[in-house]
């Protein structure tokens, strides 16, 4: 959810809602060029919220990691690709296909940072 004059902007009918992109985040599992080391992850975390336009697949998001500040953007959804655009505020952009479960409480994403391809599962926490 966004925030705007301290007032939460909240729309049932956003399609961000009806695509499961909202709420907070947290890291369950990770793969690195197809291997994972198989051990618990935490301390990764995304917190997807409404920009307060219902007619569009935009939004705001923060992404943060155990002692590192936070990384601020806005993302994009196209699902008829299944793929997300997180543009940070630096102009960097990063494009990433996804899946989630038809609970969505589980959200699946691939990408890849320059030679390495990333594949990382993501559980609701709210």
């Amino acid at each position: 959810m966004a925030f705007q004059c301290g007032e939460e902007i909240f729309s049932e009918d956003d399609p961000l809602l009806e695509n499961g992109f909202s709420g907070s985040w947290e890291i369950s599992e990770e793969s690195i060029n197809g291997s994972s080391d198989l051990l618990q992850k935490c301390c990764k975390y995304f917190n997807f919220y409404l920009d307060g336009n219902p007619n569009d697949l935009v939004g705001e998001y923060t992404y943060s990691e155990d002692n590192s500040g936070n990384i601020d953007g806005v993302f994009i959804v196209d699902p008829t690709k299944q793929e997300l655009i997180f543009r940070g505020k630096d102009g960097t952009d990063i494009l990433a296909s996804y899946s989630m479960n038809a609970d969505r409480d589980y959200l699946i994403l691939s990408y890849k940072a320059g030679r390495t391809e990333l594949v990382q599962g993501w559980a609701r926490m709210d």
